[in-house]
């Protein structure tokens, strides 16, 4: 309860809380991080561990203790309706900026050294991003240090322990100079960690959550308990390369089916774990995966849509939102997320030291790497080898990596190599040369006994074979990215589910989605022809785990004319070198090292330096090593990484009929933000995110701007839960990935 007394300093309305109780559930939580990572400080910085978790302290004292400011404090006392502070005609100032003048500078620089000083210094100057244009002159800072920041300042300091002989004014130096921390300066490795651990330490107090939850168990422990006793088998060789090596780097190169993720999971060693994958979906199957069958608790989902998944998952809306909050914070041990959460970091963008101080103590998994653009291929080699430099670890996994990113990363970084192949043949291939349309009635034959999986390049393709298929009354259910994210979640349950039912027949017509995020079995694909990483992904999905014989029929259709998604989806010339590697294998059976072969022969350096993609890659990579610091914004930066621009759409039929929905939420914005309130307004957002399809950002004709939800717009267009959005033909022309 807010208290009237002029003694009392606030840092935060709601809910309400002083500047001391929130200083000390930061020193709280650096308690939590010490116990357990107090080791990896000291390998990670070396000497200048020896000072690291005292400077942290006083960081963590020092960072909000110019809240004291009047201005600051009757901002929270007008909103807690009690008495204000008798000073007046005081301007705003940015409270990270008076933190400041209370560094005991020669106290500092006399225990810790002029290194510590100025990291420290910089630390609390920058715990916050601001953007006013502020000149702050000497005599003016100490006119409102003596009129209004003194007394209450030093009487908080001195409840921590601390005193101050007289202000510290070397802010002045520094807006004047603009003087920052950067890559290359020698205070830069322990900048980055103090910073990034002040982040960590201030967003998690605020969200009054753990820094790290407690451990009972290790996820790799729980995994060989999973193999041992739920599926009944030992451990296979690739996972026994992951238990012996799990000190080292790796790079596992494995077939689908082979218990990769298992394999990554023990590598893990219980060690704090960022496991990331390129969909969605596949990290959603994985996440219910871990809490229901490999029976580890202590594990977070973060990318956009995780929220939805918990609620869906869990009993409770409570439950759902605090698992939520706790992975938005990097509580848990393990955490299952997209590049586009945490290798932002890579651009340098102010506040990125939370991210990079967090792996720097931890390992990065990068499933599925082949699925990435050259360009996101860059980022990844610069992410990885900054990790690397800091400390942390890193395991790639794919069943198909292109080559000229691993010999790259052989110049950079040390890593061990893995390859595992399963021992049997899994597909026999047809290649046709001519449209897969025009085979639609040996899909159809197919189809009435065997499930059928028709994979094509863009989503336009999708709906004109599924319209075809619909026409000649076949069994047939269309996926891909353009359904709302409901029926989208449930439209991937009951493939799922079909594939896996004994005795039902029909066929799915989908996009490049099924590649990597449906853990789905086929009798037979039919598939336009793409990048051979992507057509291998792909034959992922038919006998998965299935054996075939060479005198069987084919259970892989390739169609290599007519194809869709070339100029907006694959390279050109990485599409015609797949086509003339793959024309010498018609009615060839394909073993898993085949494969591997073939992708390494199109991704020689010899068989790419010339094409646009390898330029692509190239160029990236030179982008982001020489990227200056803080020279970017972070929603620039998730917007380079989720590599297509989309828009956020409602169709509007769902816009009309769920109008009272919008009118709730913009009741509930101008309420108080209680806890109740914060968690009402997720709800509601949560029913109004389930109406949502992303679109191309070129297809966005017609929209209209939500007013409730900033970046959301209503659309003008038609629905189907059979299709998805219906864009006109203008619209669709382009077409687009998944």
């Amino acid at each position: 309860m807010a208290d009237g007394n002029p003694g009392v300093i606030y840092a935060k309305s709601n809910p309400v809380e002083t500047l001391q109780e929130h200083t000390n559930t930061l020193l709280e939580n650096l308690e939590i991080l010490k116990n357990l990572y107090e080791d990896k400080i000291l390998r990670i910085l070396g000497e200048d561990s020896k000072n690291f978790w005292e400077l942290l302290k006083l960081a963590c004292i020092y960072h909000d203790v110019g809240k004291v400011y009047s201005v600051f404090q009757n901002e929270i006392r007008k909103r807690l309706n009690i008495p204000l502070l008798g000073v007046s005609d005081l301007p705003k100032i940015p409270h990270n900026y008076l933190s400041t003048l209370f560094i005991d500078k020669k106290h500092i620089k006399t225990k810790f050294g002029k290194k510590a000083y100025k990291t420290l210094f910089q630390a609390v100057l920058f715990h916050h991003k601001r953007d006013e244009k502020i000149t702050l002159m000497k005599d003016f800072l100490n006119t409102i240090f003596e009129k209004d920041l003194r007394e209450r300042g030093i009487a908080f300091l001195r409840e921590f322990g601390l005193d101050l002989s007289k202000p510290n004014f070397d802010i002045v130096n520094l807006t004047r100079s603009n003087i920052r921390i950067k890559k290359f300066d020698e205070e830069y490795k322990l900048y980055v960690m103090l910073k990034g651990f002040l982040h960590r330490l201030d967003h998690s107090a605020s969200a009054h959550l753990p820094v790290e939850v407690k451990i009972n168990d290790h996820v790799n422990l729980k995994v060989k308990s999973y193999i041992h006793n739920k599926l009944r088998s030992s451990l296979r060789e690739n996972q026994k390369f992951c238990v012996k090596n799990k000190n080292e780097n790796l790079i596992l190169i494995a077939s689908t089916g082979m218990g990769k993720t298992e394999s990554s999971l023990l590598w893990s060693n219980g060690d704090k774990t960022f496991y990331t994958l390129p969909l969605r979906a596949a990290l959603n199957s994985l996440y219910i995966r871990t809490i229901q069958r490999i029976s580890y608790k202590n594990v977070g989902l973060l990318h956009s849509m995780s929220f939805e998944i918990m609620k869906d998952l869990f009993d409770d809306f409570e439950t759902a939102y605090i698992t939520y909050q706790k992975s938005r914070q990097f509580s848990y041990r393990l955490i299952f997320t997209t590049i586009d959460q945490i290798f932002p970091f890579v651009f340098l963008y102010p506040g990125y030291e939370k991210i990079l101080s967090s792996l720097a103590y931890s390992r990065v998994v990068v499933d599925e790497v082949q699925s990435y653009s050259p360009d996101i291929l860059a980022v990844l080699f610069q992410g990885i080898k900054m990790i690397n430099e800091f400390g942390g670890k890193f395991m790639i996994m794919t069943a198909t990596a292109p080559d000229f990113f691993i010999e790259d990363l052989q110049n950079a970084v040390n890593f061990k190599i893995g390859e595992f192949y399963l021992p049997y043949i899994r597909h026999k291939i047809s290649i046709h040369h001519y449209p897969l349309e025009d085979d639609l009635e040996k899909i159809l034959e197919s189809s009435q006994n065997k499930k059928v999986l028709v994979i094509v390049n863009t989503v336009k393709k999708s709906k004109e074979i599924y319209r075809l298929l619909k026409d000649r009354n076949a069994k047939v259910w269309l996926l891909h990215a353009r359904f709302t994210r409901k029926d989208k979640r449930e439209k991937e349950k009951q493939i799922e589910k079909f594939a896996s039912a004994n005795g039902k027949n029909g066929i799915w017509v989908t996009t490049q989605i099924a590649e990597v995020s449906l853990d789905v079995d086929f009798d037979i694909l039919f598939s336009e022809l793409s990048t051979l990483d992507s057509l291998f992904q792909r034959m992922g999905r038919c006998y998965r785990k299935r054996k075939i014989s060479v005198d069987s029929h084919p259970n892989v259709h390739i169609y290599t004319e007519g194809i869709s998604g070339i100029r907006g989806i694959y390279d050109k010339d990485i599409h015609n070198i797949s086509k003339e590697i793959i024309r010498d294998f018609d009615g060839k059976i394909l073993s898993e090292k085949v494969k591997s072969r073939m992708i390494r022969e199109a991704y020689d350096i010899s068989t790419i330096k010339d094409t646009n993609y390898y330029k692509k890659f190239t160029q990236a990579k030179e982008f982001v090593q020489t990227i200056p610091d803080y020279s970017t914004q972070k929603n620039e930066v998730h917007k380079i990484l989720r590599k297509f621009q989309t828009v956020d759409v409602i169709p509007i039929e769902f816009y009309k009929e769920n109008y009272h929905l919008f009118k709730k939420l913009k009741r509930l914005k101008k309420q108080k933000r209680t806890p109740d309130i914060k968690m009402e307004i997720t709800e509601v957002m949560r029913n109004i995110e389930d109406m949502i399809v992303s679109i191309p950002a070129y297809a966005a004709r017609e929209i209209h701007p939500v007013d409730e939800i900033r970046g959301v717009f209503y659309i003008d267009a038609p629905y189907s839960r059979d299709e998805g959005i219906i864009l006109d033909s203008q619209q669709e022309e382009e077409d687009w990935i998944l």
